[in-house]
């Protein structure tokens, strides 16, 4: 079937102001995130702990768990209780940064703890170079379904949804999503083998960094054979890439536990005296209607404080009836998928966290269709993507990890004065300037 896309005419190969602008508030989005540094807490300090421990050569964190109650506990010894792909990500750029004094350095020049310079070093290094690759992509899929639009959903996703505030923190959610949202541009552009292949390595990837992304894994690979005539050839090579994806975590499963299906919440241990993972399926079960509606709509819900997603929801329906039918099932199927599964976990909302963290992965499959909105629904998307901006900016000002929903406002004046929040501010304001910018030179017209 043929797609369409919504076009608009250009000069070929010239650059626009609209691909300057574009350009230039993509860097500035990075540039605020990688700005900020935010203070530590149990989930970042569980990745450091193991990336210091591997930089040893361990992957036992004895020395190195003091601070963090995301622990497993095996053979007399102390592990990480999260998977290994952020460590394995972050433990060389450590090693060096570690043993040339390069994060010592960090500290004298800003005056700030050593464990938040390790941890902002790595979460850059880590997270925000993840969330720029991600932005970039979107931006290109963006302009196959609306062209001229990819930049303002690009912006949207970086500046306006959960995306901001974890891209900030050393957390597995925005990287595992950058690998899984990479296969799926992969197979979205390119219809050889070896695209099948790579795209697989990318999605094994995502499950080494995220155990959750096994179903997008799965998504995705549905999604490889639902367009082409060689559906077999395509399933073994996209097979054959997940499992090479997949192999560290099987080999430090190996090496930690001594089997490759031995993972660490296996061992978790009870967090504030209540067990842990012990519920289901590594505390997985039946999800709960309630559960589903507190994630979308409660106070964290994902609608109320993004409610520009409503948009991108909505522009799945025109997404399919242009001929992007395989792209629109594939989004709706892992949004319902993400939040199915999340309704059945017993911390839905992951502990201290500005909304449902774990449904982070699906941000960047639902940045596309934002394009879409843009093209069609313009004031209407612009205007629900300033309200999720001002959260998504705010509770990333205020500290995301003490967010309650927009309670966050009520601590606005007395933490938008510390020191600490002055010297990130401008960056801030100003990808959300640039960023406003862009929209404009996009050509967005009136509905």
């Amino acid at each position: 079937m043929p797609r369409c896309s919504v076009a608009h005419s250009d000069d070929g190969g010239t650059v626009t102001p609209v691909q300057r602008a574009g350009a230039v508030a993509l860097v500035a989005v990075v540039l605020a995130m990688a700005s900020l540094v935010q203070g530590p807490g149990w989930n970042q300090k569980a990745h450091l702990a193991l990336v210091r421990a591997l930089s040893d050569g361990t992957p036992v964190i004895d020395r190195y768990r003091a601070g963090t109650g995301d622990l497993a506990f095996s053979d007399g010894h102390y592990y990480s209780a999260k998977a290994p792909g952020v460590a394995l990500l972050a433990v060389g750029p450590y090693f060096v940064l570690d043993r040339t004094g390069a994060l010592d350095a960090v500290v004298r020049v800003f005056g700030i703890p050593r464990e938040d310079a390790d941890l902002w070093a790595l979460a850059v290094i880590v997270c925000a170079l993840a969330a720029a690759l991600t932005l970039v992509l979107v931006a290109r899929l963006g302009d196959e379904v609306a062209k001229g639009y990819g930049v303002a959903a690009a912006v949207t996703l970086g500046l306006a949804t959960l995306f901001l505030p974890f891209s900030t923190l050393l957390f597995d959610h925005v990287p595992a999503a950058a690998f899984a949202f990479a296969a799926f541009a992969i197979l979205w552009l390119r219809r050889a083998l070896w695209a099948g292949l790579a795209a697989g390595v990318l999605a094994g990837a995502a499950v080494t960094v995220e155990y959750p992304l096994a179903l997008a894994a799965l998504g995705l690979g549905l999604y490889a054979i639902s367009n082409t005539d060689r559906s077999a050839r395509r399933a073994l090579t996209y097979a054959a890439g997940v499992a090479i994806g997949v192999s560290p975590l099987l080999l430090y499963n190996t090496w930690a536990f001594g089997s490759p299906l031995h993972f660490p919440y296996e061992d978790a241990l009870p967090i504030a005296g209540l067990p842990s993972n012990e519920r289901g399926f590594f505390g997985i079960a039946w999800p709960s209607v309630e559960t589903a509606a507190r994630l979308l709509f409660g106070e964290r819900g994902l609608i109320v404080i993004t409610p520009v997603l409503l948009c991108a929801l909505a522009a799945l329906v025109p997404l399919y009836r242009r001929g992007w039918r395989p792209e629109a099932a594939l989004i709706g199927g892992l949004s319902l998928a993400f939040v199915v599964y999340n309704a059945g976990y017993d911390a839905p909302f992951g502990g201290d966290s500005p909304g449902p963290r774990f449904l982070v992965a699906i941000l960047p499959f639902l940045a596309v269709p934002f394009a879409l909105s843009y093209a069609l629904w313009p004031r209407l998307t612009l205007a629900l993507a300033l309200v999720s901006a001002f959260y998504a900016v705010g509770v990333t000002l205020t500290g995301p990890l003490q967010a309650a929903g927009w309670e966050w406002l009520g601590d606005l004046p007395g933490t938008a004065t510390a020191p600490e929040v002055a010297r990130f501010v401008p960056l801030v304001i100003a990808a959300g300037l640039v960023a406003w910018l862009a929209v404009r030179a996009t050509r967005i017209r009136s509905a």
